[in-house]
């Protein structure tokens, strides 16, 4: 079974493109970038940033994709790429960076949400 988290990355225009040059030296069928080849969703917009979106994954530290797309975001600053991961229990969130004004408006919210009864 194993423990399962919803993430997206959201690089910037920039970000993209040292995406670009990171992935160059890799060969499309390495392990270590199978998550960034094959997200759930991979969105692209005009100015150049791009999300990727990856839905119920096993998002473990110790698999070496995961590790490459954490050394990855390590190497941008903080204003280039939003990442954010929720997981299965409540207090499980992460979020890092700081490219909050991102085309796609992705953003981690938590609600209370309730219908009033009408009787």
């Amino acid at each position: 079974m194993g423990y399962y988290s919803d993430v997206a990355l959201v690089l910037s225009a920039h970000a993209t493109a040292k995406l670009s040059t990171y992935t160059k030296n890799k060969p499309q069928n390495n392990i270590n970038t199978n998550l960034i080849n094959h997200p759930k969703k991979h969105l692209k917009d005009s100015s150049g940033a791009e999300l990727f979106y990856w839905k119920s994954v096993k998002w473990y530290e110790d698999f070496p994709e995961v590790q490459w797309i954490e050394k990855f975001i390590n190497s941008l600053k903080q204003d280039e790429y939003l990442f954010i991961r929720v997981g299965e229990f409540i207090d499980d969130v992460e979020e890092l960076g700081t490219f909050y004004s991102n085309p796609f408006d992705v953003r981690f919210s938590r609600q209370i949400i309730f219908r009033e009864s009408h009787a």
